[in-house]
């Protein structure tokens, strides 16, 4: 039984260990983990998700204990300003690339990584510069949105 399970379809192991998931883009993350991980906790999103009302957004029962150096401020500014219920993106799963910038390099925040994801190897952990160019204010709005995507086939960046 897991701690923090990771998220990608047939891996039965601890997140922290999964050099899949932590070596390819937000993108891929957010694609190949829709519906099973929460992209703010990074646990398993059945057990997390308190509001599935799609107009709402969807709030992260764990936020408190999340560090706020984790999650991303862009994401965070668009919840407010756009007065939606979403939870911030954990900036290991924001595809943004207007707010990696904002993003602090990996050896900030690696305690708070450790402390969220058990078990994880440091060694395994890329950081990517989001890979999704927003030219307007409709495109980041579908962006946020979620959109069903299936699982893909092979992990690839």
């Amino acid at each position: 039984n897991a701690k923090k399970p990771c998220g990608l379809r047939g891996h039965t192991h601890e997140l922290g260990q999964c050099e899949d998931f932590l070596s390819i883009t937000p993108v891929k993350r957010r694609q190949m983990t829709e519906d099973r991980l929460c992209w703010t906790c990074l646990g398993p999103r059945p057990k997390c998700r308190v509001r599935q009302n799609t107009s709402e957004g969807a709030s992260c029962s764990n936020l408190n204990m999340v560090s706020k150096m984790l999650l991303c401020k862009g994401c965070t500014e668009y919840g407010k300003k756009n007065s939606k219920a979403y939870s911030p993106c954990n900036i290991l799963m924001c595809s943004m690339k207007s707010h990696a910038s904002d993003h602090p390099p990996l050896d900030k925040i690696l305690p708070a990584l450790l402390k969220l994801i058990p078990d994880l190897d440091p060694a395994l952990v890329k950081l990517h510069a989001a890979t999704v160019q927003v030219n307007s204010v409709c495109a980041q709005e579908s962006l946020h949105k979620v959109n069903k995507v299936k699982c893909m086939s092979s992990v690839s960046q």
